[in-house]
């Protein structure tokens, strides 16, 4: 705390990996800081977020991923990436070696209205495939061209929270971009997207659901023409419709989509949810899912696709 109305937070970390195969590898420490700066100003918060990262990598789970691919997303350890929980554009080892910031501000128009906005810039040197660096951030490349392996990446996002109904209803809609470019000038990604949650009440324990979210994407090596080097944007994207009965049902159906050359275009599903307690419930699922990259409470990893039914049972004591 610096007072009724700044917050500061600082974390700092050092490892050293040590390997079997080569005991003396000479490329074998890095280092992590990280700040964070809260800031109140009546209605309006600024958040700050800074980051300086030099070869340090997750703490990975022992897990054989031959025999439980499953949980080879398992760390012990990560740094904080200054990102959306959501975020599933960081590729490779793009926070590994990485300097940038972000900046958010919200401003509380109403207790029923919040709007915000958010700008961050990063510099990575590990993103691209070959790249890295040592523990004092100096290039380390297999690369014969440095600069090849250096990204330079822009993100933004704003959005609205608007609640009614006495605050049974709600609206949270979102658009974002996001622009990586190597140094040299190629495009490496590129993304706009627009995301949404709207709950209306409709009296009683009833309420109805709209979720989704869409992208229009273009990633070098992915969606090529019949040319090599000829990357074609795509589209991708899913709305669910829920009918919540509160407190023990909810009813869904899904609609899923992308011209990814390689996949199916449509996804159609529908599932039923029905809570026991607060803490277990049975879900029925039945349908089609997109496969891809996805992530879930900030956990990110390959899903396959999906076409089938099953039945989950959770259980809590």
């Amino acid at each position: 705390m610096l007072g009724k109305s700044t917050k500061l937070y600082l974390e700092a970390a050092v490892e050293r990996f040590i390997h079997d195969e080569t005991p003396t590898e000479k490329n074998n420490q890095g280092n992590a800081i990280y700040g964070a700066l809260n800031v109140d100003i009546g209605p309006v918060t600024n958040t700050v977020e800074v980051k300086s990262y030099r070869n340090f990598y997750p703490l990975a789970g022992a897990v054989d991923i031959s025999r439980a691919s499953a949980f080879s997303t398992v760390v012990y350890t990560a740094p904080p990436t200054t990102e959306l929980i959501t975020q599933d554009s960081m590729f490779n080892f793009f926070n590994a070696c990485v300097d940038g910031g972000r900046l958010r501000s919200d401003v509380r128009l109403t207790h029923d209205v919040l709007v915000y906005a958010s700008g961050a810039y990063y510099f990575t040197k590990s993103e691209a495939p070959g790249g890295g660096c040592d523990d004092r951030g100096r290039t380390v490349t297999t690369n014969a061209v440095a600069d090849h392996v250096h990204n330079r990446v822009y993100d933004g996002f704003g959005g609205v929270e608007l609640k009614f109904d006495d605050d049974k209803s709600h609206l949270f809609a979102q658009v974002g971009a996001r622009d990586d470019t190597r140094v040299t000038g190629e495009d490496f990604y590129r993304e706009f997207y627009g995301q949404y949650t709207f709950t209306k009440f409709l009296g009683g324990p009833f309420s109805l659901e709209f979720t989704g979210r869409h992208r229009l994407r273009k990633e070098e090596n992915q969606n090529l023409g019949s040319a090599a080097g000829t990357e074609r944007p795509w589209v991708q994207g899913e709305n669910y419709i829920g009918l919540k009965v509160v407190p023990k049902w909810v009813f869904t159906q899904g609609f899923e989509y992308t011209t990814l050359v390689g996949q199916p275009t449509t996804y159609f599903n529908g599932g039923i949810l029905y809570r026991f307690t607060s803490e277990s419930n049975l879900k029925l699922f039945a349908g089609q899912q997109r496969g891809g990259l996805k992530c879930v409470s900030g956990v990110c990893r390959i899903f396959p696709a999906y076409s089938g039914a099953r039945a989950e049972l959770t259980l809590r004591f």
